[in-house]
């Protein structure tokens, strides 16, 4: 949505994908797929225009600055969820 015209359109395995095994691989894939996604949106970051933040993203009602915290929240929902995760996997493996 930062780079232009963007439509969503995943298949049911793209939006709901089998869940990676419980491992140190498997962590350390999801934590590659979160670094990704991060140098993905500070990539896009860095050409945008510090006007465009209040302008309203096409197709919503919603401006780029209300998108991009809704962004950090989902991020900081889900790095919450993997700490949980890894306290989980530490037990098991511990006990």
């Amino acid at each position: 949505r930062l780079s232009g015209p963007f439509e969503i359109k995943l298949n049911s395995e793209q939006d709901w994908p089998p869940v990676p095994t419980c491992s140190p691989e498997g962590w350390n894939s999801a934590l590659e797929l979160l670094r990704s996604g991060h140098q993905k949106l500070l990539g896009a970051l860095g050409g945008l225009p510090e006007a465009k933040l209040e302008s309203v993203v096409p197709g919503t009602d919603y401006t780029y600055y209300v998108l991009l915290h809704g962004v950090v929240q989902h991020d900081i929902y889900h790095a919450g969820q993997m700490a949980v995760l890894k306290r989980q996997l530490r037990s098991e493996t511990a006990g």
